[in-house]
């Protein structure tokens, strides 16, 4: 109930918009998610599901227990926007999966670390996306350097892939891993939230190619993870012109 909420509003709000709109356009678009950084508040991770701690300190970082990943994700999707001027409002809806890698030492009970090896937990996030943003070119030109803010709403999905996690110790000893040992750390039960966007882009006649910083935005009486997750985005953008609005707002078709 409340997705369509938002969808209806985006709705009115575009439509109040076109009535001073110089065109209104459709777009597809594709984005890579170009840099992802994952930041612990520790480097012990007390798991809430099996009682595990994990060490998560990263040597090339001086033990701190930060690590960056590249081209970790993607979304596609398409977009609604009408231009005034030197603005353009847009209209996004995407769907989106992205892979959070966290390098551990094996699991372990209270009491030390037991083997000098990493294995890996993958953590899929996959979600449904909707936003309302604006464009801002920097010069009146028709191709310009662009400002680009608003807010996405995200209805996210996350899974842990363990097939990369080794449980066995020794002899044939294996450890119980639950199926939610990142809960707590890189997700909550609070799965819809918003996210602010600022990016900072360049239009090439129909073609809009941006950088794309998102954070999400904290709610009142929601939990959040309690690692920083940092992620900067490659966004491409294809419009198609299906109609124009002249003075008087009369609606022809572009030939």
């Amino acid at each position: 109930m409340k997705l369509l909420k938002i969808y209806i509003f985006i709705a009115l709000f575009l439509g109040s918009f076109q009535l001073s709109a110089q065109r209104i356009t459709t777009g597809i678009q594709i984005g890579l998610n170009a840099f992802h950084q994952t930041e612990f508040q520790s480097n012990y991770l007390y798991s809430q599901n099996s009682y595990y701690i994990y060490y998560t300190g990263n040597s090339d970082k001086d033990d701190k227990p930060i690590y960056n990943q590249f081209f970790n994700g993607f979304h596609t999707g398409f977009n609604i926007n009408v231009d005034y001027k030197r603005f353009m409002l847009t209209s996004e809806f995407t769907v989106m999966r992205n892979t959070i890698r966290t390098p551990v030492y094996f699991p372990t009970y209270l009491g030390g670390i037991l083997e000098d090896d990493w294995s890996t937990y993958e953590t899929i996030n996959s979600s449904l996306n909707t936003a309302l943003l604006l464009s801002v070119k920097f010069f009146s030109r028709a191709n310009s350097p662009f400002l680009q803010f608003g807010a996405q709403y995200s209805v996210n999905r996350y899974n842990e892939r363990q097939d990369n996690l080794d449980s066995e110790i020794s002899n044939g000893i294996s450890l119980f891993i639950s199926e939610n040992e990142m809960y707590g750390f890189l997700y909550t039960d609070d799965t819809k939230y918003w996210n602010a966007i600022l990016a900072l882009g360049l239009k090439n006649k129909d073609r809009y190619t941006s950088l794309r910083y998102s954070y999400r935005i904290p709610e009142a009486g929601a939990v959040m993870p309690s690692a920083n997750l940092l992620k900067l985005e490659l966004v491409h953008v294809r419009t198609l012109n299906f109609q124009r609005l002249r003075k008087g707002y009369k609606i022809y078709l572009e030939e």
